[in-house]
This record gives structure tokens, sequence and C-alpha cells, in this order.
């Protein structure tokens, strides 16, 4: 493992119905530098993480991320994360640099091709943010990075579910199969940056999934309820951090560093650190699932995409006059059998009480 310091590269996968950014280049007054314990949130006076709560409360709270994962109890019983891609993510999306960061933000109309379901909960994928080091540790060690991929729950806006992939250096030179999705990334961003650097925001329409090729594969993970680890430091947040790391080359970090400079990020420490240090898990549960992970593939053209949409469609309109129907011929069945109990009724002898 490695303690290697650089700039956090965040990416972002936001969808049409939620254009709302969160964590960096949101909100103002703080940073990764050390700071007085009197910082204002003013820019010659950043806040630093331990201070984070004097601008935002919930920094502050008992339930925050990252956490130390070496804490963890085996527990096998939770089901799962299922992850769900079709048709190769969304077609279309926005790669750009916001106030301290390279960002990428999807902005296909109704796009939710990247999905997750997690202890009943069904989320969709909004934003993929890299941390160097790591935030997470399992006993105190740092990996070079870490992935964050920050979903949001369909039926609540305000629930996320983020799922953690830790980078580790295994090799030197960066050869362009080291880390399939990490190389895609450079070649678009080598291709743009001109522009990104500039502020000015390019369309790719290349589809990028990194459930099929920055995961780890077939992995345990841990799980724990915490927050998002920038401010204003939401909370509602479910945890899985794969224990797996993946494999990079020191170009790839030297890579990723050369393109947020090129942004001129303005938040990192010093030695360039874009990692809030972890903090006490308060008497939280923290557990270790050795099942599997399931990712689900699913490639369907436009027509068939169309198609999928019009069978759901058809199928839930389907059920619904089934049911009304069967509905109607009960309904007739039960009035058919009261008539004929109230003409028996009619037809008895009557008993006279004399």
């Amino acid at each position: 493992m490695f303690t290697i310091s650089s700039i956090v590269f965040f990416l972002w996968f936001i969808f049409p119905i939620c254009q709302s950014h969160l964590g960096d280049g949101d909100v103002g007054g703080w940073s990764y530098r050390d700071s007085d314990p009197t910082c204002d949130g003013s820019p010659e006076n950043l806040c630093s993480p331990l201070y984070w709560g004097n601008l935002y409360p919930q920094c502050n709270g008992k339930v925050q991320s990252p956490v130390n994962l070496a804490e963890a109890v085996r527990n096998d019983l939770i089901q799962p994360p299922q992850f769900k891609s079709i048709s190769g993510g969304c077609k279309e999306w926005l790669m750009g640099a916001s106030t301290s960061s390279f960002s990428a933000q999807f902005s296909a109309s109704g796009c939710y091709n990247l999905t997750m379901t997690f202890q009943g909960i069904k989320y969709y994928l909004e934003q993929l943010h890299f941390h160097s080091p790591s935030e997470h540790t399992i006993g105190g060690g740092l990996y070079a990075a870490e992935a964050h991929l920050i979903h949001r729950s369909f039926d609540n806006y305000d629930v996320f579910l983020l799922v953690g992939v830790f980078l580790d250096i295994t090799t030197t030179k960066h050869d362009g199969t080291n880390n399939t999705f990490l190389n895609t990334l450079w070649n678009i961003g080598g291709q743009t940056m001109d522009s990104i650097a500039k502020n000015q925001d390019v369309i790719v329409t290349q589809p990028l999934n990194p459930y099929a090729t920055l995961f780890p594969g077939a992995d345990g993970y841990f799980s724990y309820t915490g927050s998002l680890t920038t401010p204003p430091c939401n909370t509602n947040a479910s945890w899985i951090v794969f224990s797996t790391p993946v494999p990079i080359s020191s170009d790839d970090l030297d890579i990723l560093r050369g393109v947020l400079l090129e942004v001129n990020g303005t938040v990192a420490d010093f030695d360039g650190s874009t990692s809030r240090p972890v903090v006490p898990a308060a008497g939280r549960e923290i557990f270790y699932t050795a099942a599997l992970s399931v990712t689900d593939d699913i490639s369907l053209d436009d027509d068939e995409s169309d198609e999928l949409a019009r069978t759901v469609a058809y199928t839930a309109l389907g059920i619904s006059i089934f049911a009304t129907v069967m509905g109607i011929v009960g309904f007739y069945a039960l009035y058919q059998a009261q008539k004929r109990l109230i003409a028996n009724k009619l037809s008895a002898p009557l008993l006279q009480i004399s």
C-alpha cells in the first residue's frame, strides 16, 4: 500500500432529473489545508477538515465518513449489491472543469442506464470522483487513491449510497492495459484538456461504464452508515467499500495529478493531498461481507431500448386491465350469489309462531 499525495479528481455523473452537484465546487470556504480554529471561510482563511464544522454543522456529526474499516465484524448474511448497466451506460456526457476539479457530467435525457440495488433499495449513479491518497483506511494504511461512486435513491432524493474502490500502484509503466477505465479517461482528457483548462465543457459521446471496467470484480466488501466526505457532509448515506484494490501504475497516478494541476485545483493541501482524515465510528456497526457482488451488463441498441420501455409500459397496462376485468367479474359473481340467496329466502315457507 502507498501513501501518495495528489489532487482530488472529480468525475461528475449527473442525470437530468438532478442538476445539483455534491461536495467540492458547490459550497465554498473549505480546503484540505491546515487552518486556524477561528477560520471564517474567507479566501484568506479557508477552513481545514478539522474545522469544516465551523461552516457546515453536519461535518461535526457522529455519523460521518471516512472511517477505519479495520473495526469491521464479519456478516455474510447481508445480501450482495447488484449493479446493472444497459447499453454501456449513458450515451452522452460533458467533460469540463469546476472551480477546483476536473469533471465529467452526464446530460443525456432520461438516462438511468447505470443503477444498483442494495438491501432492497434501488439507486442510480449520479457522480464519480477520486481522492488521493485514499480516505478510508484498513488498520491505518493508505492506498494511492480511492474512487467514490455516488448514487441516489430512486424513491428518496436525499438518500445516498456510495461505493468506494481502492486504487493501488502495482507497476511503473502505463501501457494502456493497466486499467481500461482510467485509460479511457486519459485518452478523452488528452483530447479535450485545452478546452477544459479554459472552463469550457466538452460533449463526449463515448459511453463510460465504471461498473464494467473500474470495479475489482467479484470481491468482498465493507458496509456501514456514514456521510459524503466533503462539505456540506450530507448524511443519510450508506457505504460499500470493496476490500481488494484495483491495480494502477505510477504513470496513471502521475497523469491524474497532471490533469488536475492543469485545471488549477485550489482546495488541495500544500503537499497535494485531497483526503479527509478518518473520523471515529462512534459506536456504528461496520460489517465485512465475503459474499460476491453481482454485475449485470445488458446490451441494447436504441430500438431495443425503446422496445424494452414499451414492453414494460404495455405489461403494466395489461396487468392493470386484467386486474380491472377480474375485479368486475368477481363483483358480478358476488352480486349473482347474493341475488340467489335473497330469492331463496323469499321463497322459503314462513315460520308461524303461536
